[in-house]
């Protein structure tokens, strides 16, 4: 019996030329987000470079420092190295999602648990002391989720820092989860900022924080970047809605593993 032939539909020659300049446009577009993403990093780097070396400086001079002044000092050098720490361990973290390479130790934990476990660490910290956290946890969500669990923790650090970093003098943040179909919605709310409408499609871009709202010691402004492909590595997505001065909400979607019997 003699198969059919189907003849694949001919593209014309301006449908071609139109993919390969939106093609070449992307590559441009990226290729001008990681210069300037190099560019940025680097500034910060050769920066605090030169405030360690101009303090090693003065430490070998014997200048003659006042306690106060020496605690200072030992501080300033402290802050520049965790900065340093910090945008390295990012820009691997990012090589290794960018690459496929991470190696993800999945396991199955109730969802519920989970966050009330990272919510009730939050209420320990010194660090949200002054805040007002609230849980939006339902008491009974027992959805299995197949995670990376310090991968994860670093997705709700990322939202957590940023809520505080961000928000008004009366910081309010807000922890909550809900089931819809067949996942699981994880959403960090604050009472913060907001996020401009113009700045919104770039949040999640790894130049956005070096190119447009950076401040010196803010680490490496790769957080969301990371965070969007930790959970895109889970199979989920994640998202933001957000007012201008009035604050955000981020939310990502994970796949329940299996319901509960």
């Amino acid at each position: 019996m003699q198969k059919k032939r189907y003849n694949k539909p001919e593209v014309s020659k301006e449908q071609l030329e139109w993919e390969l300049l939106n093609a070449n446009m992307r590559l441009a577009a990226e290729e001008k987000a990681r210069t300037e993403l190099i560019a940025n990093l680097s500034h910060d780097l050769r920066s605090s470079m030169a405030v360690l070396a101009g303090s090693i400086e003065l430490l070998k001079s014997k200048s003659s420092l006042d306690e106060k002044q020496y605690d200072d000092l030992l501080n300033l050098m402290e802050r520049k190295i965790n900065m340093q720490k910090a945008i390295l361990d990012d820009l691997f973290l990012l090589t290794k999602l960018d690459s496929k390479s991470l190696n993800l130790k999945k396991k199955h934990v109730e969802c519920g648990l989970f966050l009330e476990e990272y919510y009730y660490s939050c209420v320990a910290d010194p660090k949200y002391g002054q805040c007002e956290l609230y849980s939006e946890i339902p008491e009974d969500f027992p959805y299995m989720i197949e995670i990376d669990i310090n991968a994860v923790n670093r997705v709700l650090d990322n939202l957590f820092s940023n809520a505080l970093k961000y928000s008004k003098e009366e910081v309010r943040i807000v922890l909550g989860a809900r089931r819809v179909d067949s996942e699981v919605q994880i959403y960090v709310r604050d009472n913060g900022e907001g996020i401009s409408k113009e700045d919104m499609p770039y949040i999640f871009d790894r130049s956005y924080r070096a190119c447009r709202v950076r401040t010196p010691d803010d680490g490496s402004g790769l957080g969301l970047s990371i965070a969007k492909g930790i959970i895109e590595q889970h199979g989920g997505k994640i998202s933001c809605e957000s007012t201008f001065e009035e604050g955000s909400c981020f939310t990502f979607v994970l796949p329940i593993a299996h319901l509960p019997a």
